[in-house]
């Protein structure tokens, strides 16, 4: 488990600093991180990470170490209620602090969108602005 893990964590801080990404953000909401926290990056973690961060501050970089196999839950946007997975959840919400331009770097579960609720939330980042540049999978006992 660690060489693939230490292969996301060398991949996703070779892509910040290629960026030259002054603002980098880490939420860690895993109880299993796989990012190691070193200099240079602003630390947020538990559910209320977002609570923590300076208000309408915007980051170059995010990386989001989050829980994967999250049951569903509700989540409103535009004035209408949607269900998506937790963790897909955190994912949504750390975009929104994404500088224009900025890019963001989470974990997911590897089926996350190839199924039809994969596809759902897909089409909610297309309505938010962003859009889904790479799926990196690995293999099923990466997170074990």
């Amino acid at each position: 488990m660690k060489e693939q893990t230490d292969l996301i964590v060398g991949f996703a801080k070779s892509l910040c600093n290629r960026r030259n990404a002054a603002g980098r953000l880490l939420i860690n909401l895993s109880e299993f991180s796989i990012f190691p926290a070193d200099g240079g990056w602003e630390m947020a973690s538990g559910y209320d990470w977002e609570e923590k961060l300076q208000k309408n501050k915007r980051y170059d970089f995010i990386f989001g170490d989050f829980p994967i196999g999250l049951a569903k839950d509700d989540m409103e946007v535009d004035g209408s209620v949607e269900r998506h997975r937790k963790n897909w959840i955190e994912i949504y919400k750390a975009l929104s602090h994404v500088s224009e331009g900025g890019m963001g770097v989470f974990v997911a579960e590897p089926t996350a969108f190839f199924l039809n609720e994969g596809e759902r939330f897909s089409n909610l980042l297309r309505r938010g602005g962003w859009s889904v540049q790479a799926i990196v999978c690995t293999t099923e006992k990466a997170f074990e």
